[in-house]
Formats: structure tokens, C-alpha cells, sequence
């Protein structure tokens, strides 16, 4: 019901309602029949004499019926819409240029069942209010509810256009409605990298792997692809032991930038020349106290930028934090870099390992600690991948040392990394 209601404030400073102010006196004597209403009871016979003042002689009449204390809820309901429908329509007449109430009037009469008639009211409720969410998530929700759900999807459209607040109301919906992702791809979601991602992210939370799919091939086609929408789909597609197109997928997303990887080699970003971009199929660096990681340019083994690890020299630090994932086919391969090394104390220097990213336990392993200080050398790990493997993680680590004299210091610069195959 379309009522307006006003607060004043007593002398004792406490709000005083007032739900007189604002209403004219027919709609007073509707508001007040109403409340009768629902109060039941001998109300009733009030209600009724108050509703034929009011004008509104059928819910009278209809009340006078009832008795004097009992009435059937259907007259209830009936009387209330009725009054609530008159009440929007007096609104209308005083304030024809509100889309809000237009949408106020069209529910009122989809819910006394004139759903032709509530339907003329959104769409002149959409020609007053074109960009306003609220009107048009009201009219998508009749067509939701009354219509035909695609109907629905030009309305959904343009909210998702509008704002973000609505994504997980309108995702929902599609779901509920058992709209195919092609449905909404085709008409119900904007090409913009926003909608994009957050389409995207609601496939992937409800681990709907071919809407996913078809969501990343719409976004690559509509050109509202990025790296970020790319790292949350291959971190999907890693999860759901498809790491062969989690390959294929980033690979492509990267273009030019790819070099050689997924093709001669399966680490992405192996020289350290790019900044990492948060895939799990770049490197990734957790910070750690006592540990200090980042790219150094300028100190790689050609002039050009490499990984530097500093220890401070006050911690036996377990350290498995700067990693990335991959994936490989079961087979041989060798694992190869370059390091060198600056004053690396303690029995347990850093390690290159290579696990299952799943199961560490069912397969790793690593290199032979690197210690002291030592020139640019190149290392290698030969290594099989067993066939239930389905990715992998490269890590540089470093072990807790069991010594006494177990706080490690000093640096290492590692570039040049790859894995190959060794077939």
C-alpha cells in the first residue's frame, strides 16, 4: 500500500507517528478499514462502515456478509488488495511521473490478478525510470514469476549493466529458472569484462564446468577477456583435473608474451623478466618474516632480471612459499635452472622441489640444498610423473635444519627455470 508516514517529535524528545499527515481523508477512512481487517473480530462491522465512506462499497458489502466475528480469509485479501490497488491509483493521480509507483501500481494489480493490465504499468514504469535497477529487477521479476522466464532476460541485461549489486540475485534467478547458459550468454549478459568475471565467478562457485566453459569462449569472442578473468578460470579448470586446458587456455590467454610455454616448456615466466600476473600458472610469493623474495633486474645471469631469496640470518625458517602450479603428462622430464649463491649458512640451504600440488605425498622431489657461495651453475631434477597426477607444483623451499646452529643467512638468485621433457 502506497501510504506516507511521518515522525514528529513529542516535547520529551520521542518520535510521535503520525499517519495522518499526507493522506487525504477518503484514503484515511481505507487505511483505517484495513487495519479492521486484519484486526478481525467486531471490527468487522466497523470496517465495513468505514469502507462504503471511504467509496469502496463491494468491500463493504462484502464484509457486512461476514458476520460479526468471523469472515473467510479470501474476503480478507480481496478487501486489502482492492484497497491497496485504489490507494497506489489515487497515488498515480497526484504524482503521474514516478516509474516507482507505476511499478507500485503494477503489482498491485498482478497480485489481484490482472496481469495484462500489471504488465502495461512496468512498461510505462520503464519508459519513466530506463536506468533505474529497482524499477527494472521489479518487471524481470513479473516475467519470472507470471511470464515466460526468458522474457525476463533483456531486464536482467540491463541491471547487469547498470551495477553489480544485483549479480548473485540475477544468477540465481537464471538458475532457478533453468535458463542454459546459452540463454544467458546470448541475451541476458552484457558484453563488458565486469559482467564477464562476475558470471564467470558465479559458474565456477557452483563448479558448473561446461557453462564455464562456454562463459570463457563467449568472454574470448566478445573481447572482454583479461588476465585476471583468465587466472580465475585455469585455477578452475586446475581444480577440476582439466590441467591440459588450463595449459592450453593460459597459453593462449598470454599471446606473444607465452614464449615457448606449453610447447618446449611447462614454466610459465621461467627468467623472471614479467611481473607475476596472480595465476596459479605464474609464479606466486606468500611473504614470510625473516625471508625477503622479489624480481631483481639487472642481477639475472645474462644482465636481464632473475629471483633473489634473502634469509636475515634470525630464523630456522621452514620456507615453501614462492611456487607454481603446472601441469604434465605422465613421462619423464628434468627440471633445469640457473643459480648462484651469496654466503648461504646452516646444513639446510634452498631447494627447487617438485610435488604433486594435490598429494605431495604420493610424489616429490628436489634438488640437493644450495649452500655457501657459489657462481651462475646450472642444475637439473630428472623426474617421472605417475599417471594419477594431475598437477603439479614447483616450489622453492628451504627444510628446517635440525643443527644447533640452525638460523640460516644469505642469498640466492635462481633464473632461467624450465621443465622439458626428457622422452
Amino acid at each position: 500500500m502506497i501510504t506516507q508516514y511521518h515522525f514528529q517529535t513529542t516535547g520529551t524528545g520521542r518520535p510521535k507517528f503520525d499517519y495522518n499527515s499526507g493522506l487525504t481523508p477518503q484514503n484515511r477512512l481505507k487505511w483505517l478499514s484495513t487495519a479492521l481487517v486484519v484486526a478481525g473480530g467486531c471490527g468487522l462491522s466497523l470496517a465495513a462502515f468505514l469502507y462504503a465512506r471511504a467509496g469502496s462499497g463491494d468491500c463493504a458489502a462484502r464484509l457486512a456478509r461476514c458476520g460479526l466475528f468471523w469472515c473467510e480469509q479470501e474476503a480478507f485479501a480481496e478487501c486489502v488488495d482492492r484497497s491497496r490497488t485504489e490507494t497506489v491509483a489515487a497515488a498515480l493521480r497526484r504524482n503521474p511521473g514516478s516509474g516507482f509507483l507505476w511499478a507500485d501500481m503494477a503489482d498491485a494489480y498482478a497480485k489481484s490478478g490482472s496481469r495484462e493490465q500489471a504488465w502495461k504499468c512496468y512498461e510505462r514504469a520503464m519508459e519513466l525510470a530506463p536506468a533505474v535497477p529497482a524499477v527494472l529487477m521489479r518487471a524481470a521479476t513479473f516475467q519470472f514469476v507470471y511470464g515466460e522466464p526468458r522474457n525476463a532476460l533483456p531486464y536482467t541485461k540491463a541491471v547487469l549493466s547498470l551495477v553489480r549489486g544485483y549479480d548473485g540475485a540475477v544468477f540465481s534467478s537464471y538458475d532457478r529458472m533453468g535458463l542454459t547458459t546459452s540463454d544467458v550468454l546470448k541475451e541476458g549478459l552484457p558484453a563488458t569484462k565486469e559482467a564477464a568475471q562476475a558470471y564467470l565467478s558465479h559458474l565456477i562457485s557452483t563448479r558448473n564446468v561446461e557453462g564455464a566453459i562456454q562463459a570463457w569462449s563467449w568472454a574470448r569472442h566478445n573481447s572482454v577477456d583479461d588476465d585476471k578473468l583468465a587466472a580465475s578460470y585455469v585455477e578452475f579448470l586446475l581444480a577440476e583435473g582439466r590441467g591440459r586446458e588450463a595449459i592450453k587456455t593460459w597459453g593462449a590467454q598470454l599471446g606473444d608474451r607465452r614464449g615457448g610455454y606449453g610447447v618446449s616448456t611447462w614454466i610459465y615466466n621461467g627468467d623472471f623478466e614479467r611481473e607475476f600476473s596472480g595465476s596459479a600458472l605464474d609464479w606466486r610469493s606468500y611473504p614470510i618474516d625473516h625471508v625477503r623474495v622479489q624480481r631483481a633486474a639487472g642481477e639475472g645471469r645474462n644482465g636481464s632480471s632473475s629471483l633473489r631469496i634473502a634469509f636475515d640470518g634470525k630464523a630456522n625458517v621452514d620456507y615453501r612459499h614462492t611456487s607454481q602450479r603446472t601441469w604434465l603428462a605422465p613421462g619423464p622430464h628434468r627440471l633445469v635452472a640457473w643459480v648462484r649463491s651469496e654466503g648461504v649458512t646452516t646444513d639446510q640451504g634452498l631447494i627447487l622441489r617438485v610435488a604433486d600440488a594435490e598429494a605431495p605425498a604420493r610424489f616429490s622431489v628436489a634438488t640437493e640444498p644450495i649452500l655457501g657461495t657459489r657462481p651462475w651453475s646450472r642444475i637439473e631434477l630428472p623426474f617421472t610423473v605417475p599417471p594419477d597426477t594431475r598437477q603439479l607444483i614447483v616450489q622453492f623451499a628451504r627444510r628446517p635444519s635440525k643443527k644447533f646452529d640452525n638460523k640460516i643467512r644469505g642469498t640466492v638468485w635462481i633464473d632461467d627455470v624450465a621443465i622439458v621433457s626428457a622422452r
